[in-house]
């Protein structure tokens, strides 16, 4: 999510500094491969708590089977800082990966009202 959340931020990338940005992600279970520092997403809600992010972002996150309540917790705040800044933040989750089609269907609509329906899925 950091990395992703410094690429939607990188000027010059073509993309014109008015347009919205979206940031989509699918976890499929607790996160175990974060470096030390951004373990518990903190350099994450640092970002996002910031002037460091990204002008214009919208995060969908899909999270599908159990995952710590502490790291609902942190998903949930990532959310609620997007949406308090403006965009549209949004958790979606699932017990099983059955739901992941109609979570990527709440994005489709999303998606389909920002860019008046010229979306890929």
């Amino acid at each position: 999510v950091l990395e992703c959340l410094k690429m939607l931020g990188q000027p010059g990338s073509g993309v014109p500094p008015e347009a919205t940005r979206w940031l989509v992600c699918l976890t499929d279970g607790d996160d175990l491969g974060s470096s030390r520092p951004n373990a518990q997403g903190q350099l994450v809600s640092q970002m996002l708590a910031g002037r460091s992010a990204p002008a214009g972002l919208n995060m969908v996150m899909i999270t599908v089977g159990a995952l710590k309540k502490e790291n609902v917790q942190v998903i949930q705040s990532w959310v609620r800082h997007v949406s308090g800044s403006g965009g549209q933040g949004v958790h979606l989750g699932d017990k099983d990966a059955s739901g992941i089609a109609k979570s990527f269907d709440v994005v489709a609509e999303f998606l389909a009202a920002e860019v008046g329906g010229a979306t890929e899925c």
